[in-house]
């Protein structure tokens, strides 16, 4: 568990603009060169000649994010340094790209199923049985090699398979292939706009007096698998309150506190607050211990709001928000408490404002203490 107010300085940070390509296009984008011969070249000279070697393969033998509902990797052997990565995540976005472990990823393509596609590959997934095939069996000397880890509907399985897949996840496998090839005649004009409004937000953080993120504090509560989390900040020399959320997760611990390594700069318009939660696999699953699951909450300095998940909160109508993650899939449930906390505040004051705000019992029990 964590421990009680811990407070860390608040460092900043807005995704490279290789990654806004990957979250804004739907469509097939290419990162890098297309030819193996360019990017093989760089990655056969990797320090990991061994698969199994990278701190990324050997995380994957045992733990699964829960975003995810397929993950595949696969080499032709022997192993040169590198190998393709497909990803499925459950709102329907696909990935792949070539993943040369402790280096890079390149020639990096995404598309997004319909909701349709998406139900269609579930199903697939969810009937499948490779009992078998075992989930620690080693790359031949020769030929094909893919790890495969997917979530059947109740847990996530791992299997590694020697030679060609069998027809039944092949299947899958093809439908998300085919989403990749469709063409998306708006994804540059996406782009475009994206670089558009890059610009404009460092413009604008350029010309000052923002309210500026500068460190976080995360306070246990006591008998309930929660936590306050507290953002503060300066607007010029004025210390601020910038958000203040009550956050509830179902089940496990808290295995990655948000502390963000990337160093603030006045072209970066986004302060992101990323948390790791970790539980067991369900027992059904085999060769898959732990799954994780990350809540991510994005302040947009320029917008003054705040987005968790899919859902944007404007600041100026309220910065106490009470968020829970959803006990099957994690989803994160927000609402905003339309009620504000201008000035610094200690943990038990801006409880107390939760409790002056929300008259339901559970928010009435509340108390601070790991």
């Amino acid at each position: 568990m964590i421990a009680a107010n811990r407070i860390y300085s608040m460092k900043l940070h807005i995704p490279r603009f290789a990654h806004m390509l990957i979250a804004l296009s739907l469509s097939v984008v290419g990162c890098q060169s297309n030819d193996p011969k360019v990017n093989g070249a760089q990655a056969s000279s990797s320090s990991q000649p061994d698969f199994d070697a990278s701190t990324e393969v050997r995380g994957a033998k045992t733990t699964a994010p829960g975003e995810l509902l397929l993950r595949m990797m696969q080499f032709e052997a022997p192993y040169r340094g590198y190998f393709q990565e497909l990803r499925l995540h459950r709102d329907g976005v696909v990935l792949t790209f070539r993943n040369v472990p402790n280096s890079a990823l390149q020639d990096s393509h995404n598309a997004r199923l319909g909701q349709n596609a998406l139900t269609a590959v579930q199903r697939k997934l969810e009937a499948l049985d490779l009992s078998e095939y075992s989930a620690s069996s080693g790359p031949e000397p020769a030929g094909l090699h893919t790890v495969l880890i997917y979530f059947d509907g109740r847990a996530y399985q791992r299997r590694n398979i020697n030679g060609p897949l069998p027809p039944r996840i092949q299947a899958a496998i093809d439908s998300l292939q085919a989403a990749l090839k469709v063409e998306d005649p708006d994804a540059f004009q996406r782009v475009v706009k994206a670089q558009e409004a890059a610009r404009e937000a460092e413009r604008k953080l350029r010309s000052g007096g923002w309210n500026v993120p500068k460190q976080l504090q995360l306070s246990p509560l006591k008998d309930v698998r929660g936590m306050l989390l507290t953002v503060s900040g300066a607007r010029g020399d004025a210390t601020t309150s910038i958000y203040h959320a009550l956050v509830f997760y179902p089940e496990g611990k808290l295995s990655h506190e948000p502390i963000d390594p990337a160093n603030w700069g006045p072209a970066n318009p986004h302060a992101q607050v990323t948390m790791r939660f970790e539980h067991p696999n369900e027992p059904s699953g085999i060769g898959i211990k732990t799954v994780t699951h990350e809540l991510v909450i994005d302040y947009r300095l320029t917008e003054n709001t705040l987005t968790v998940g899919t859902i944007s909160f404007p600041l100026k109508e309220g910065n106490l928000f009470v968020i829970q993650l959803a006990d099957k899939d994690w989803t994160p449930l927000a609402r905003a408490v339309h009620t504000h906390i201008d000035g610094p505040s200690s943990p038990q004051a801006i409880l107390e404002e939760f409790k002056s705000q929300l008259r339901d019992g559970a928010i009435q029990s509340l108390r601070l203490g790991g």
